[in-house]
């Protein structure tokens, strides 16, 4: 289903659109989600049956896929699916450079909070661009670094403060449900 969406929608683009660019027509929207979705599914399903093999091999393929990806193509991000599918393939199965790299305390933070910084990016984005239009300071990679760097710890201060406790909160009501529905059940479980 998900090689079938994918494929789909670069036909649509290139024969009924009659553009070369299928960016345009799925940065912010259901279009680029559910083939992306469907495709982080899938890859879950088949790595919880199927064994990956050599997992530090598959995750270099994929960030050179990623690298040669971002490198040759500015419009056309279509092809980052594949790429990022092999880079997280790659880390699933692990490896002595992927866990030492990928494994670690800061990583995981970010990979937790990886929602939260999703969605903050664009509250972020906007406050510092509007004080960058106030300042009449120069965009450049010195702002870059900064929203990066504020991005990132609002997505964690976020993810802790505020997901983070929303989700035990809800994982504890509906235990607590669970348990008065079925006793016999969360004695044996819990």
């Amino acid at each position: 289903l998900t090689a079938l969406l994918w494929t789909s929608l670069i036909l649509l683009t290139a024969l009924v659109l009659k553009s070369s660019s299928v960016g345009a027509l799925t940065t912010n929207g259901v279009l680029r989600i559910v083939p992306e979705f469907l495709a982080g599914y899938l890859l879950f399903r088949l790595l919880e049956t199927h064994a990956v093999e050599r997992g530090d091999l598959v995750s270099g393929v994929g960030i050179l896929l990623l690298m040669t990806v971002a490198s040759f193509t500015k419009r056309d991000t279509w092809m980052l699916l594949p790429a990022v599918m092999t880079l997280l393939g790659g880390l699933y199965a692990g490896g002595g450079v992927s866990d030492r790299v990928f494994g670690n305390r800061f990583i995981v933070l970010l990979g937790n909070a990886s929602y939260s910084i999703y969605m903050v990016q664009n509250l972020v984005f906007i406050g510092v661009h509007q004080i960058i239009r106030r300042m009449h300071v120069a965009e450049g990679l010195p702002v870059a670094f900064i929203e990066i760097a504020l991005v990132t710890l609002a997505g964690v201060l976020t993810f802790r403060y505020i997901e983070e406790p929303l989700r035990q909160g809800l994982l504890s009501f509906f235990k607590g449900k669970q348990s008065s529905q079925h006793p016999k059940l969360v004695s044996t479980v819990g």
